[in-house]
């Protein structure tokens, strides 16, 4: 999973930042599916189609594609996006309030 860094929609490239800390530069072309990942769905047949404007920076993608040798550069068959603003409700939502041992019934100061 990388996250979006730096958009130039005018060479149809996306500049991510990996996990590990490296770039690449991600090439989308007129050949590139585009899908939107739903918070908690794993299998493709849940997943949507969007159209190439339909993400933006901070959101978390995945690529797929031939990484080129230097591994500094893919051409994008696939890319999948999870919007940054999905990813901030879901863990909200997930959030688990859990009272202190004692029986207290708020937090300490």
């Amino acid at each position: 999973m990388w996250w979006e860094s730096y958009l130039k929609p005018a060479a149809r490239e996306v500049i991510v930042a990996t996990a590990a800390g490296n770039q690449v530069t991600v090439t989308l072309s007129d050949k590139t599916t585009f899908m939107r990942i739903p918070p908690g769905e794993k299998t493709r047949d849940k997943f949507v189609k969007i159209s190439p404007t339909d993400f933006g920076l901070g959101d978390s993608i995945f690529a797929r594609g031939r990484m080129s040798e230097d591994r500094k550069n893919l051409p994008a068959l696939e890319f999948y996006v999870m919007s940054k603003g999905e990813i901030a409700q879901t863990a909200a939502f997930n959030f688990k309030f859990v009272l202190p041992s004692d029986g207290r019934q708020e937090l300490p100061r």
